[in-house]
């Protein structure tokens, strides 16, 4: 029989699962298992990796998606930087003809 759904999501419902099976483990070693404690021990470090590797899981799929938007703001970044430097040369060399118009019309 399953129980229903309390609208857990998959990566609790995973975690969930781990866990309620490393307990059920940890009781069968106990009751069999003349209660070695290297036995017990298993089921729940082995969860616990579990549990990490799921949690930790959703990060990794992040990073891609994470890298995709630094390289469009490196892009824009060089977009900009590009169009600064343009209008920066265009400015200094007006501000050079106008310099040199100023000084030829000194002359004479």
């Amino acid at each position: 029989m399953t129980k229903p759904d309390k609208g857990l999501s998959v990566r609790e419902k995973l975690v969930t699962s781990i866990w309620s099976t490393a307990v059920g483990m940890v009781a069968l070693i106990g009751i069999f298992g003349r209660g070695n404690p290297v036995a017990i021990a298993i089921p729940p470090i082995a969860a616990a990796a579990t549990t990490v590797f799921v949690l930790n899981e959703e990060k990794q799929k992040r990073l891609p998606e994470q890298a995709e938007k630094i390289r469009q703001l490196e892009s824009r970044l060089e977009t900009l930087e590009a169009i600064i430097t343009k209008e920066d040369y265009e400015s200094l060399i007006e501000q050079s003809q106008r310099t040199d118009r100023a000084q030829l019309g000194d002359r004479t």
